[in-house]
C-alpha cells in the first residue's frame, strides 16, 4: 500500500508538471490526494504493526513530527525554487524526493516479501465498531478535527479583522503555531506511553483546546493570542496522537490497517467539515464587525497601521491552506 500511494503520488506530480490543461491537473489532484490519504494510512499501520504498544505514543509522535515537518519544509523548498524555475519545472524538481521514496518502499517491501491476504473490508470495520468506547472516541475525534480544522480554515482571517494584525504578523502567527504543533508531538507520544487510559486524556485535551478557542475570538493584539496558542496547540496534538493510538488499541493484530483507514477517514472528514459547516457563522460574525483595528494601531512588530478596510464576507478572502493533523 505505501509503495501503491507514493506511485500516485508520483504519477500526480509528473502529471501536474507536464500540462497546462486545468481539466489534467484536476485529475492530477485528485490522485495525489487518493495517494497522500492511502500514505498516511499506510504508514500508521505499518508502524502499529512493527512498533510495541508501550511504545506506541513516541512512535506516532514522530511519524506525525514528520509529517508537520514535510508540511512546512515542502512548501518553503518549493517557493525558494521559484525564484529560479517555473512553476512546471519546480513541480518536476520536487516529485524527486517522491520518486526516491518510492524506490526505498520498493526495495524494503521486496526484502520482507509477505503473504498475500484476501481483501476483507466490512468485517473488520465492524469489529472495531463494537468495541467498547468506539463511538465515543469517534465523537471527540470528530470534535477536534471539525475544531482544528476551522481554526486552520479561519486563522489567518481572525488575525487580520479580529487581532488587528499586518500579514507579516499574521505569518509569523502562523509559523509559531506551526513549529509549536510540531514541537510537541514527542514529548506528548512520551506522556501518552506512561499513561494507561488514553481515551480520558484525548477527552480532556479536546475539551482544554476548545476552552482556548471560546477566549481566542475576544483578545487583541500579536502577543497574548499567540501565547494561547502556544498553550492550547499541544494540547490538540496530544489529544490526536492519543486518539491514533486508541485506535489502534482496539484493533485487533490483522485489522490495524483498516482501523488506521477508518481514523484517516473521519480525520478528513472533520478537517473539511469543521470549516464548511461553520462558514455561514463566521460569514456573518465578521460581516457585523468583528474588525476591532483602531486607525494607527500598531502591532508587536511596530508596524504602522492605516485605517480599517471596509466588512466583507469571508467568501471575498483568499482561503489558507489546511494541514493535517
Amino acid at each position: 500500500m505505501v509503495v501503491f500511494s507514493l506511485l500516485a503520488i508520483a504519477i500526480s506530480q509528473l502529471l501536474s508538471g507536464a500540462t497546462h490543461d486545468v481539466r489534467l491537473l484536476f485529475v492530477s489532484q485528485l490522485i495525489g490526494g487518493l495517494g497522500g490519504g492511502a500514505a498516511q494510512t499506510a504508514l500508521m499501520a505499518a508502524l502499529a504493526d512493527q512498533v510495541p504498544m508501550e511504545r506506541m505514543g513516541r512512535a506516532m509522535g514522530w511519524l506525525t513530527l514528520c509529517f508537520q515537518v514535510g508540511f512546512l519544509a515542502g512548501p518553503a523548498v518549493a517557493g525558494i525554487l521559484l525564484r529560479w524555475v517555473n512553476l512546471q519545472t519546480d513541480i518536476l524538481l520536487t516529485t524527486v524526493p517522491v520518486l526516491l521514496a518510492l524506490g526505498l518502499s520498493v526495495s524494503v517491501s521486496g526484502r520482507q516479501g509477505g503473504k498475500a491476504a484476501r481483501l476483507n473490508i466490512w468485517r473488520p470495520v465492524q469489529g472495531l465498531a463494537v468495541q467498547p468506547g468506539f463511538y465515543a472516541l469517534v465523537i471527540v475525534f470528530l470534535a477536534a478535527t471539525m475544531l482544528w480544522g476551522t481554526l486552520q480554515a479561519y486563522i489567518p482571517v481572525l488575525g487580520r479583522r479580529g487581532f488587528g494584525l499586518s500579514p507579516t504578523e499574521v505569518g509569523y502567527l502562523l509559523a509559531i503555531q506551526a513549529v509549536v504543533n510540531g514541537a510537541s508531538r514527542i514529548p506528548a507520544g512520551r506522556i501518552l506511553d506512561r499513561v494507561s487510559h488514553k481515551g480520558v486524556i484525548a477527552s480532556l485535551a479536546v475539551t482544554g483546546f476548545a476552552a482556548a478557542l471560546l477566549i481566542l475570538p475576544h483578545l487583541n493584539g500579536f502577543w497574548v493570542p499567540t501565547l494561547l496558542l502556544v498553550a492550547a496547540v499541544p494540547l490538540i496534538a496530544t489529544g490526536f496522537i492519543s486518539i491514533s493510538i486508541s485506535f489502534v488499541q482496539m484493533a485487533p493484530a490483522d485489522s490495524r490497517g483498516a482501523a488506521m483507514g477508518v481514523y484517516s477517514t473521519i480525520l478528513f472528514l472533520g478537517l473539511g467539515a469543521g470549516p464548511a459547516l461553520f462558514a455561514p457563522l463566521m460569514d456573518r460574525s465578521f460581516v457585523a464587525g468583528a474588525d476591532r483595528r483602531r486607525p494607527g494601531q500598531r502591532g508587536a512588530a511596530g508596524e504602522g497601521r492605516t485605517d480599517p478596510e471596509p466588512a466583507r464576507p469571508l467568501g471575498r478572502y483568499p482561503a489558507s491552506p489546511m494541514t493535517s493533523m
